[in-house]
């Protein structure tokens, strides 16, 4: 299970990562990846690269996934993760 997910520097803003997993990632008003605050615990939307917020424990389970084809599927493989496995 991914407890956690952020973007490094770099997204192309391609718009894969919120096709594959639309509740976990959308693109921002500048075309760049963010994790959205729904899915975070501390509810803040954005690239959580410095705040590495884990994702709530219900988004861990549903969309673990949805986020490692996210993650798999990023032409710059910018998506990363914290899996608990």
């Amino acid at each position: 299970m991914i407890t956690q997910v952020w973007i490094e520097e770099g997204c192309i803003g391609c718009g894969a990562c919120p096709t594959t997993a639309p509740a976990v990632f959308e693109l921002n008003e500048v075309s760049d990846a963010v994790v959205l605050g729904s899915a975070r615990q501390d509810g803040k939307t954005g690239v959580n690269r410095d705040e590495r917020s884990p994702l709530h424990a219900k988004v861990a389970v549903a969309e673990s996934l949805a986020i490692r084809e996210a993650a798999e599927g990023c032409p710059v493989d910018v998506i990363r993760y914290r899996d608990c496995a």
